[in-house]
């Protein structure tokens, strides 16, 4: 996994979630895949935001931070529209959860492996979207795949 900081986390997934919407045929799957983006850069810096606070202060990542809570709020407010997602549901709600997934480990023996806490992390955020899913919501399926 890169290293990268905690704004540079949150600037890519703001990023991220407005790509989505813009790309995704369904609402559901434009959450699904934000979500699991943010997961993969490492949901353990992701949320200052869950704190009101970060550990590097300035305006800068203020600013950063309110972006992506923006973003969120639209893509969950999208979503529940949609019938996909549970009404009472907040987008603070998805930081903080979003913010107890252990982050991936690499096997050490072999770092180029997620090994079987990869596989941890991905059961994990499908329970995570399992329950905020609109009760009787059929799942449309997989993302799809971004061009290279």
């Amino acid at each position: 996994m890169r290293s990268i900081s905690g704004d540079q986390v949150m600037q890519e997934s703001v990023t991220e979630v407005r790509r989505a919407l813009a790309e995704e045929p369904a609402t559901w799957i434009a959450f699904t895949r934000a979500v699991r983006h943010m997961v993969r850069l490492c949901s353990s810096q992701l949320f200052p935001v869950s704190r009101g606070r970060a550990k590097e202060p300035g305006p800068e990542l203020a600013g950063i931070r309110t972006q992506l809570l923006t973003a969120l709020e639209d893509l969950v407010a999208r979503t529940q529209r949609s019938g996909a997602m549970r009404d009472d549901v907040t987008a603070y709600d998805v930081v903080l959860m979003l913010n107890s997934i252990p982050p991936r480990l690499a096997d050490a023996e072999d770092p180029g492996d997620d090994g079987p806490m990869a596989d941890l992390t991905d059961r994990y955020v499908g329970v995570l979207l399992d329950g905020l899913r609109a009760p009787g919501f059929r799942d449309p399926g997989p993302t799809r795949p971004r061009p290279p």
